[in-house]
């Protein structure tokens, strides 16, 4: 009896001992698997380029499958990024990270691509000035915006000139006045700009805003007039000797005065005043005459009369012809 007890008692703990054995994990060696689905505007994105990180040096990269599937294999035990690369049609890109700790095989059911930032339309603009506003960044590991000025569409973070920072995330309006020119300056009127919005994590750049177009205005409150107008050339008067120093209208003609020939000590100056048809631009009439020492300054058509200024004798005066 005491053998078989001895014999029972020994069969049951090598029977505890192997279902405990069976109980406990198998010990990896370490390498595990990382897969899982990325979302983009509420519904799985395809052909993503995801990329896995540590210490910002690319381990592995992928791309998602037409169901937004995603996996890295054999990944080693430690802290890593999943870094979500997107690229919009209107030219802002975004690298989103995701932090994650592996220590076991990981599924993540929910990657989400947040929306690049977005340079809107002008809220505000003036001549000197440019009002700015941007959409929110809404992914993870936001440092800073930096916001760019250039005069052409090569616009990116060294062809650029910095302009503003900021390092709250709300803080999405800036109002360009053109300060690296001088307090007192502005930017200048009528005059084309080109700006692009950068979002930093705390080392380096995460993406880029479209690039906004704009332009300042020509007048300052133009919306407040009620007449627009635009400049023609009417008349040219290239192929005239001398130089023109005055010109008027009688609603009809244009006379213009032109100083032909400048006299010396014994020869006076050779003045002409020409009479042109407005309608045909044809020369009607001419009349010369010569002053002595002294060159007209203006001409001004008034009372059926033309008048000729001068101000070279140490006060002005006048001549009717």
């Amino acid at each position: 009896m005491k053998i078989n007890s001895f014999i029972y008692l020994s069969v049951t703990v090598i029977i505890v001992v192997l279902s405990s054995c069976r109980n406990e994990p198998i010990l990896s060696n370490g390498n595990y698997e990382v897969s899982g689905i990325v979302y983009k505007d509420g519904n799985p994105s395809s052909n993503t380029n995801i990329l896995l990180q540590k210490n910002n040096e690319i381990i592995d990269e992928t791309f998602s499958s037409s169901t937004g599937h995603f996996k890295f294999e054999n990944v080693e035990q430690g802290y890593y990024s999943l870094v979500a690369k997107q690229l919009s049609s209107n030219g802002s890109f975004l690298n989103s990270p995701t932090s994650i700790n592996v220590n076991q095989d990981i599924f993540i059911d929910n990657l989400l691509l947040p929306k690049p930032v977005e340079l809107l339309q002008l809220i505000n603009r003036t001549t000197r000035t440019i009002e700015l506003k941007w959409t929110k960044y809404s992914g993870e590991g936001f440092y800073e915006y930096k916001v760019y000025r250039h005069n052409s569409t090569a616009l990116d973070e060294t062809t650029g000139t910095l302009i503003h920072i900021s390092t709250n995330n709300e803080d999405t309006t800036f109002i360009d006045s053109g300060q690296e020119n001088g307090p007192n300056i502005g930017l200048w009127p009528n005059s084309n700009f080109y700006y692009r919005v950068y979002i930093n994590k705390e080392y380096g750049k995460m993406g880029g805003s479209n690039i906004l177009e704009t332009k300042t205005k020509e007048w300052e409150n133009e919306e407040n007039f009620t007449v627009f107008y635009s400049l023609e050339p009417l008349m040219s008067f290239s192929t005239l000797q001398g130089y023109i120093t005055g010109l008027d209208s009688d609603g009809n003609n244009i006379y213009v005065l032109i100083v032909e020939d400048i006299g010396g000590f014994y020869t006076n100056n050779i003045v002409k005043i020409l009479k042109y048809d407005i309608e045909s631009n044809t020369p009607l009439d001419t009349l010369t005459y010569d002053d002595e020492y002294i060159i007209p300054r203006a001409l001004t058509y008034a009372d059926g009369y033309l008048w000729v200024y001068y101000d070279d004798l140490g006060s002005p005066w006048i001549k009717k012809i």
